[in-house]
């Protein structure tokens, strides 16, 4: 059997109808987006495969994180350079020397290599369909937004921390002055 290039038939059909994507997409129902995503992805689409190891390289930094935040909302700490709570069992002290071998300092690096490598295939991938100046131009635009999202998490998340922590110093002094 054919293989058959869809993305490339479609993409002839249009510039033989003289239409644009804007066109044909309002035709057919769909996006321009959409419709552009499938003239170019098509083809690549069967031939391209994920990087698994980088998938899962990815997760694993991600649980890493999470681990490493755990002793700030189980014990309400402070960020800052110690986040974990003196060991008073032996179990304690071993989770606490298993958090300091894999998690404390060693995480949050590998994701942030992780994370410039995938801005660099972002910026590749762009370059690649439109251009330099215009993939440099979604990679601003992509760091923008993840820079305001972190500010709105961080400020709604630290004033319910803040809340949280309050509540826990009110609670434990209602405890110290009924004794």
């Amino acid at each position: 059997m054919e293989n058959i290039d869809i993305g490339k038939k479609v993409e002839m059909y249009r510039k033989e109808k003289g239409w644009s994507i804007r066109e044909l997409a309002r035709v057919a129902e769909i996006t321009p987006s959409m419709l552009s995503q499938i003239e170019v992805d098509a083809a690549e689409a069967t031939n391209k495969k994920r990087a698994l190891s980088l998938d899962v390289a990815r997760g694993s930094m991600l649980f890493l994180i999470i681990l490493s935040h755990i002793p700030l909302f189980l014990y309400m700490i402070e960020p800052g350079v110690l986040t974990k709570v003196a060991g008073s069992t032996p179990l304690d002290h071993f989770l606490n020397f298993l958090m300091e071998i894999i998690v404390d300092n060693r995480a949050r690096p590998l994701f942030a290599i992780l994370f410039g490598y995938g801005l660099v295939m972002i910026y590749r991938k762009q370059q690649e369909r439109k251009g330099a100046d215009e993939a440099k131009r979604i990679i601003k635009r992509r760091c923008w937004y993840l820079i305001i999202f972190g500010a709105i998490l961080k400020s709604c998340f630290i004033s319910l921390l803040m809340e949280e922590a309050d509540c826990c110093v009110r609670r434990r002094f209602l405890r110290i002055s009924l004794k």
